[in-house]
This record gives structure tokens, C-alpha cells and sequence, in this order.
């Protein structure tokens, strides 16, 4: 064998394992994405939890601002009608307290003047009364319109704390897959006793323990 058909053969060689190796590589590259596309198919992305979609403090804001306003961005509707139904209720006593107080402040005042003729000014339910009679029931109905308003900010502010409280339950998870447990208590006096843990979850899946609702000696 001549030397020339020994380079030939040296030559077809090295050409060959070369283009087996590129074979091998493009082999493995296309394994690799095909590998990587089934992977990303099968996993699907976890969707994050979303903190700013509800806020407790846009219901306080709310509510604070129009009564019922936060109760309805709860998605508590039904609560609505009990709100203006307890406000409509203080406000209507007020108009009645106002309206009898400055009914009677009138009357006393046209009573104790020392001039007869206005006395034709008094208005008919009021002229049977004394002035001694007039000065009390003015009185009454003065102290009545300040309960009155009194009651009327009282019920603004609970419609306030109700849509507070409503939407801070909302951030929790009140399905059937909750959890309770007894407990026993033990203090450092020497005293024993049974204690109730409810364990809520949050929309986040965690869990938070209420603590000791109940402690019986």
C-alpha cells in the first residue's frame, strides 16, 4: 500500500468522527429544547398572590366618607339598608327633638315677656302649660337633640368599625377547612384550665392562630 491511499484513508477518518461528533451535538441540543418546552408545558406558573386587589383600608375610607360606601365594596350589600335604617331612625328623632325644642323656647319666651298680647303667639298645644312647664320640657327636648346627635355619630362611626372589621375577614379563609383545638392551660399561680385556638387561614394559604378565646377555670 502506497503512501499516498494511507493519507487518504488517514484523512476520510478524521473527517468522519468530525461529522459524527456535529451530529452527536446537534443530537443533544435539540433533545435539550424539546425537554424544555414538555417541562414548560407541564408546569404551570404559580399566579402570585395579589395584596393590592382588596383593601380593608379603602372599606374604612369609605365608609367613613358616605355610610354604606365601605359595605359596598365589601360586596356586603345586604348591610346597606341596615345602616341608613339606624342613621334614618336617630336622624328622624333628631328633627322631632329639634322642632319641639325650638317650639317650647319660643312659647317660654313669649310667656315670661309681661306682654298679654303675645301670648296669642303661643302655639295651641303649648298654651295649656305652665311657664314653669315650658322651662322643663324645653329643657327635656334640648338634652334629647344632643343624644340625638350623640347617637347619630355613634352610628356613623360603627358603620365605620363594621366595613374595618368586614374587610380585614375578607383577608382570611372561612371555608370548611378550618381548625379548632382544646387545649389545656397552665399558669405560673398554679391554676389549670381548658382553652379554645381557632386556626384561620389567610388568602395566602397561612395559617394564623386566633389564640385563646376561652379560658375556664
Amino acid at each position: 500500500m502506497s503512501w499516498r491511499s494511507i493519507l487518504v484513508i488517514i484523512v476520510f477518518t478524521i473527517t468522519s468522527g468530525h461529522s459524527y461528533a456535529q451530529l452527536q451535538t446537534v443530537d443533544s441540543t435539540k433533545l435539550k429544547r424539546a425537554s424544555t418546552i414538555d417541562s414548560s408545558k407541564k408546569i404551570k406558573p404559580k399566579v402570585p398572590y395579589c395584596d393590592t386587589c382588596f383593601s380593608p383600608k379603602k372599606a374604612t375610607i369609605r365608609s367613613a366618607i358616605i355610610p354604606g360606601w365601605g359595605q359596598i365594596y365589601n360586596k356586603q350589600l345586604w348591610k346597606v339598608p341596615l345602616v341608613y335604617g339606624v342613621l334614618g331612625a336617630v336622624a328622624g328623632i333628631f328633627i322631632v327633638n329639634i322642632h319641639e325644642y325650638k317650639g317650647l323656647r319660643d312659647a317660654y319666651r313669649y310667656k315670661v315677656d309681661n306682654d298679654p298680647a303675645n301670648d296669642t303667639l303661643i302655639a295651641s298645644r303649648y298654651s295649656v302649660l305652665s311657664a314653669n312647664s315650658m322651662k322643663f320640657y324645653r329643657d327635656q327636648y334640648r338634652k334629647n337633640v344632643d343624644m340625638s346627635v350623640l347617637a347619630f355619630l355613634i352610628g356613623w362611626a360603627l358603620n365605620v368599625v363594621d366595613a374595618t372589621v368586614s374587610g380585614h375577614l375578607k383577608q382570611f379563609d372561612v371555608s370548611d377547612d378550618l381548625s379548632m383545638k382544646i387545649k389545656p392551660n397552665f399558669q405560673m399561680n398554679g391554676q389549670t384550665g381548658v382553652s379554645l385556638v381557632f386556626s384561620l387561614k389567610n388568602k395566602k394559604g397561612k395559617l394564623i392562630d386566633m389564640g385563646k378565646i376561652l379560658n375556664a377555670k
